[in-house]
């Protein structure tokens, strides 16, 4: 029998949205002096990178052709000045579209806004032990919006990273200095939940490289914010030592590179951007991660499709069709408790055997 319908979420009402929306969109700008010198590492990183340039797949094809040509055109272009204005309120332009919150143009996408971020803050509860909301504190960078609740600042998605967060804490804590690899990372919002929660592991993310560049930005600043000096490292050729391993806490490495990655994972983690590529690529990061012979696998994807044709010229590529390696055992799947996608969203988690 054909499945028509998929189990998710209820889409309810949270009964105290209304109260929130006024403060969503409020401007949290800050000129930061130190912004010259972090753009001038962003592009000297850039103009290393664009002798092995390569192209987005899938969605995010369509979105860098699309919704990123001023980004792209002032990185090409080396213009400093152009970048420092828009990393600074990088989540509210073309920089962050598909990496961050949903549409605020209306008062209906502000009101949806407020409602799924209240429903995913009682999720996170529930999940997280209660835990007290100023946990989800998101850091003042890149003029962020979202909600404020007991005077905490929540962004969309960071019920969804501080949980993800604590699955791959879980899988890691019997390891000294874990590594985690991380398809897809966007800003970087799971690295920073984690910093929160252990000190010792190297979290290596693979992603396209102007993406990179933002996650680079914004950890740069939140370590700078919070005196804390995390050890960066550009692997833009992908080859990464076990003295980078001991040495870096983050080591970022361009998605057209990820095939020369020659280490250990503990964990492999990706959330939604799988569903988001061709398949093509979504078998090579799959066989970079058996390569690499890594213990979990642990991801958040698409596994119902909604539409068989799309404006953007990508159909989504369901969770079910993946192709895992044979070496690993599904110990768990479950409909994903975040309000992303409809609930179309499930939680896998597998391991080597």
């Amino acid at each position: 029998m054909e499945r028509l319908t998929f189990a998710g979420i209820e889409r309810k009402t949270h009964p105290r949205y209304l109260y929130y929306v006024d403060n969503i969109l409020e401007n949290r700008e800050i000129v930061d002096e130190n912004d010259n010198e972090i753009i001038e590492d962003i592009l000297e990183e850039y103009k290393k990178y664009s002798a092995i340039m390569d192209l987005a797949s899938g969605e995010w094809s369509w979105i860098q052709e699309n919704k990123q040509k001023d980004y792209k055109k002032a990185l090409a272009d080396q213009d400093k000045d152009t970048l420092i204005v828009m990393y600074r309120n990088f989540f509210r332009n073309q920089i962050s579209f598909g990496i961050s919150a949903p549409d605020t143009d209306t008062d209906a996408d502000r009101f949806e806004l407020a409602n799924a971020t209240l429903l995913d803050i009682d999720t996170w509860q529930e999940f997280c032990s209660e835990l007290p909301v100023s946990a989800l504190e998101a850091p003042k960078i890149g003029n962020p919006f979202g909600i404020i609740v007991d005077n905490a600042l929540v962004m969309y998605n960071s019920c969804r990273h501080y949980y993800h967060a604590t699955k791959i804490k879980a899988l890691t804590e019997h390891r000294v200095k874990p590594v985690i690899f991380e398809i897809g990372a966007g800003y970087g919002g799971v690295f920073f939940f984690l910093n929160q929660m252990r000190e010792s592991f190297c979290y290596i993310v693979c992603d396209l490289m102007e993406t990179l560049l933002t996650n680079y930005y914004f950890t740069k600043k939140w370590s700078c914010q919070a005196d804390k000096r995390i050890a960066i490292k550009w692997a833009l050729d992908g080859r990464i030592s076990q003295e980078d391993i001991e040495q870096y806490q983050l080591v970022l490495v361009p998605s057209v590179s990820h095939e020369n990655i020659n280490t250990y994972f503990d964990v492999a983690y990706n959330s939604n951007s799988f569903s988001e590529m061709s398949y093509e690529d979504i078998s090579k990061y799959f066989d970079t991660i058996a390569r690499n012979k890594t213990e979990y696998i642990f991801h958040q994807n698409s596994n119902f499709r909604l539409w068989e044709t799309s404006s953007r010229g990508h159909t989504e590529v369901l969770a079910q069709d993946f192709p895992i390696p044979p070496s690993y055992k599904l110990i768990y799947q479950a409909i994903s408790p975040w309000t992303g996608a409809g609930g179309r969203y499930r939680e896998y988690l597998l391991q080597f055997s």
